[in-house]
C-alpha cells in the first residue's frame, strides 16, 4: 500500500467533507484495529528538532520523523 499526503486548501467545501466522511469510516478503523501502522523511522525529543530538521534535509529516511514531547 501506498500513502500520500497532499494540501487541500484549493479544494471546495464538499470535497473535504466527503474525504473527512470516508477517512473516518474507511481508515480510521484499520488504524484503531492495528491492521494499518504508519512506519516511522526515528522518535526524537523535541528538543531535538533541528536533527530531525537535518534528517529530512538529507533525503536518507523511509517513514516519518516523530517528535515527542
Amino acid at each position: 500500500m501506498l500513502l500520500t499526503g497532499s494540501t487541500l486548501r484549493a479544494r471546495d467545501h464538499q470535497f473535504k467533507e466527503t474525504l473527512r466522511n470516508e477517512i473516518w469510516t474507511e481508515v480510521w478503523p484499520k488504524l484503531i484495529s492495528g491492521d494499518f501502522k504508519p512506519r516511522l523511522f526515528r522518535v526524537l525529543p523535541y528538543h531535538e528538532a533541528a536533527k530531525a530538521h537535518q534528517l529530512m534535509e538529507d533525503s536518507n529516511l523511509l517513514g516519518k520523523i516523530v517528535l515527542r514531547f
